[in-house]
């Protein structure tokens, strides 16, 4: 089951930026993967001590490992997108047949065309996105830095009762301090009306 995350943005593929244009774009697998790569040769180089005529083969596993991180990437160009990978053609689209970034739930990315159809983007995670918005000159619409927006701009307000912490924007806020202030109003009026019936009974007593 696929998650749509962005869709294509409506702006048109010729825009012209008055910044210079960061494509062709290349995103990688991440090379930390390199390093666990190592772990894997030198594992197997032991295995191999251990029973070489058996496990000879162990060390090519690892070098493969590696080859598909050096091999396996995703391209933004002006004309559309390229995936390379190890064990298959390369796949691509072009932008005017580009319909969506979806991310399954085990984060792969995958590019939707507008067939319906779509492959994996080696590489491409949700972090990604941000840079990829830059790069791509808004083809690829950046979910992220909005809403970071949203929250930088919202008003944190802490219940003190239950000590729930809610983000509003300034016409939610306006509109919690109005109901606020009506509130402590009434209470207030309430009050005033207790105790003006207490003094007039105790000056009818009197």
């Amino acid at each position: 089951m696929l998650i749509k995350w962005v869709t294509m943005s409506s702006r048109d593929n010729t825009d012209t930026s008055p910044h210079a244009s960061r494509l062709p774009y290349q995103v990688r697998v991440d090379q930390g993967n390199l390093v666990a790569a190592g772990v894997m040769f030198a594992m197997s180089l032991i295995a191999v001590a251990y029973a070489p005529r058996v496990l000879f083969w162990a060390p090519l596993l690892p070098l493969i490992f590696v080859i598909g991180i050096l091999r396996s990437r995703t391209v933004f160009t002006t004309g559309g997108i390229v995936a390379h990978y190890l064990f298959r053609r390369s796949a691509s689209l072009a932008w005017e047949d580009f319909d969506a970034l979806r991310f399954s739930r085990g984060g792969r990315a995958l590019a939707v065309r507008k067939d319906g159809t779509s492959f994996p983007l080696p590489g491409v995670s949700f972090n990604s996105l941000v840079d990829l918005s830059e790069a791509t000159e808004g083809r690829i619409p950046d979910p992220v830095t909005p809403s970071l927006t949203a929250i930088d701009e919202s008003v944190k307000v802490v219940n003190r009762d239950s000590g729930i912490a809610v983000l509003m924007d300034k016409d939610e806020y306006d509109e919690y301090e109005a109901s606020r202030r009506t509130s402590r109003m009434a209470r207030e009026e309430l009050q005033r009306r207790d105790e003006a019936r207490r003094r007039s009974g105790s000056d009818t007593r009197d």
